[in-house]
């Protein structure tokens, strides 16, 4: 009788024993160093145990990429509105192996190229780089906050 219990037991122990974000970068490629550590290249996975997110954890990255200067942030947990429901209507049990806070979906960076004039005059294939940003966008492989950044910036190099 105790057998079928094990299993549904086992894997509350272990869903969800991570947070994790993701930073995306444009031009993608970037190498991601988080809190000085290597993270990866754009779009780069963060995860964080679970237990190590608190109210006071802040996270440094730094994106680089050959051609482009170096863009720098942070970016810190945030409390979860659907966490603390979790937590209410599962009696607790949820926030003891997740808590309520949670880090951002994702972190968006531009970087800016060193030289813009290697780049390509202002105007000169804005409409393939117009076409590329929305079949991205169609395909799912941007969000589209990240598509009309995008166009915008194309735009404005006109």
């Amino acid at each position: 009788m105790r057998k079928p219990l094990i299993l549904p037991l086992a894997l509350v122990l272990c869903i969800g024993c991570y947070e994790n974000t993701t930073i995306r970068s444009y031009p993608s490629g970037a190498v991601v160093s988080i809190n000085g550590q290597p993270a990866g290249t754009t779009p780069a996975s963060f995860q964080v145990p679970s237990r190590r997110i608190s109210a006071d954890s802040v996270y440094r990255y730094r994106v680089e990429r050959e051609g482009y200067r170096p863009a720098e942030g942070e970016f810190r947990t945030i409390v979860s509105t659907a966490r603390i429901f979790g937590s209410i209507f599962s009696f607790g049990v949820s926030y003891i192996f997740k808590g309520v806070r949670v880090l951002p979906d994702s972190i968006g960076v531009d970087l800016e190229p060193l030289n813009p004039t290697a780049h390509g005059r202002p105007g000169e294939g804005a409409s393939e780089r117009l076409h590329q940003a929305e079949e991205l966008f169609e395909r799912g492989a941007i969000t589209e906050e990240e598509y009309q950044r995008e166009r915008a910036r194309i735009l404005r190099g006109l």
